[in-house]
């Protein structure tokens, strides 16, 4: 096969590890052009095997840069705080039945590491992050229409009871005051502007 410099040939494993050894956005791009000048040098196959050449050339490439996508995916999570990442767990796994013990499991460290990290870069602890995220849920809920006695268990409230105390603690009414308060300021006229 031809290369671009010198009008060499060259074996095409020699060349593909060329290609995979370039990085950044700019040495795809470049790797692509080279991939697809290589399988235009030659318009018509002079050997018997040719096409399957190419395809196999084609399958090689694919594969390495699934494998690289893969890792560069596996860094990102690595490399972002453990902080970060428990906050989108519980931001997408609010309304499941979640406690120290079950998140410092999924994320396979000591839950008295997860609460003390958790607390030093957020200033809340864990606990209350989810009571704040199954609280403004709720609130979105009570907004749409939804009676308090649902809202509260779609949300990942176990009784009603607890649900009802950390809600009057943290908006100053009761659920029902809320939901009521909310459905009137939405049934009132707009004001005109003067």
């Amino acid at each position: 096969m031809e290369t671009l410099q010198n009008d060499q040939r060259i074996w095409p494993n020699v060349w593909l590890r060329s290609i995979f050894t370039e990085e950044g956005e700019t040495g795809w791009r470049i790797s692509w052009e080279m991939l697809f000048r290589l399988l235009q040098v030659q318009k018509t196959p002079e050997t018997y095997g040719h096409a399957i050449n190419q395809l196999s050339v084609m399958s090689l490439f694919l594969v390495n840069l699934y494998n690289q996508d893969a890792e560069l995916r596996k860094q990102e999570i690595e490399n972002r705080s453990l902080t970060e990442n428990v906050t989108e767990y519980i931001n997408q796994h609010y309304a499941d039945s979640l406690t120290i013990d079950r998140l410092a499991e999924q994320f396979f460290v000591s839950k008295y590491h997860l609460m003390h990290e958790f607390s030093q870069k957020t200033g809340t602890s864990v606990y209350r992050y989810l009571m704040q995220q199954r609280l403004h849920a709720v609130c979105d809920l009570l907004e749409r229409g939804t009676v308090p006695n649902e809202a509260y268990l779609l949300c990942g409230f176990k009784d009603y009871a607890n649900f009802y105390r950390a809600f009057r603690s943290a908006y100053g009414q009761s659920p029902r005051e809320y939901a009521r308060a909310h459905r009137k300021a939405a049934e009132e006229p707009a004001s005109p502007d003067a």
